[in-house]
């Protein structure tokens, strides 16, 4: 329907939209408030509220970066899209490596699955020690052993050494399930008398997280 009054007010109307009113003065026109018919807006809500729930069911996980790195390094996000495949929810933890480990602790969910990359690991190991979740994959993580070693103190400083010290990594962890991955190649380059349990040696790796690295850790979520 069309009416009109003179050339000041146009009010459009039809079947399925609420009015929507224009202004008009001289060559300006101007929109005052268009609304969309009700029943729009009310499947669209209902429509983000089921995604969200969706989002919401997903199991989480988080991926820890080494020391240095961010998430964004190609791994990372190579990672992140096999988690994603998997049907996870994946959450990337970027550390502020100028801060201490164990200030940097947070909480995660019951159910979520923790990766960790070398230092990365240590903290994922660190927060399962306080939130306990379904399991943490730990991949090369710096063996305690190798923490009174002069070379961690030189590339670490003493305050980040000290502090990884507080970790108590006798303490059990209640129901989570470890995971522990090393490198094949890595592990023999380890000094002599260093202590660590392995779950898993990935073949022709060093301490890096290569092609057969991420499709071993795909095959632990």
């Amino acid at each position: 329907m069309l009416s009109s009054r003179g050339s000041r007010r146009v009010s459009l109307t039809s079947r399925d939209a609420s009015p929507v009113t224009i202004h008009s003065s001289g060559r300006q026109r101007t929109l005052l408030s268009t609304t969309f018919d009700n029943k729009i807006v009310l499947s669209i809500k209902i429509n983000a509220n089921l995604i969200l729930s969706n989002l919401y069911k997903m199991n989480k996980f988080y991926i820890i970066p080494g020391y240095g790195e961010t998430t964004r390094r190609k791994e990372y996000q190579l990672l992140k899209k096999i988690a994603q495949r998997k049907g996870y929810s994946v959450i990337p933890k970027n550390p502020n490596w100028k801060q201490p480990i164990t200030e940097q602790i947070f909480p995660v969910e019951s159910d979520a699955i923790l990766f960790g990359f070398s230092m990365g690991a240590i903290l994922a190991y660190a927060i399962a020690l306080e939130y306990p979740c379904k399991k943490i994959i730990l991949a090369s993580m710096t063996p305690s052993d190798f923490f009174s070693s002069p070379l961690l103190k030189q590339a670490l400083g003493s305050k980040m050494v000290k502090d990884l010290k507080k970790i108590d990594f006798k303490k059990k962890k209640s129901k989570t399930k470890l995971i522990r991955l090393y490198g094949e190649k890595e592990v023999k380059d380890f000094p002599i008398g260093i202590s660590f349990k392995v779950d898993y040696l990935i073949p022709n790796s060093h301490h890096e997280l290569t092609k057969e690295y991420l499709k071993e850790v795909g095959k632990q979520l």
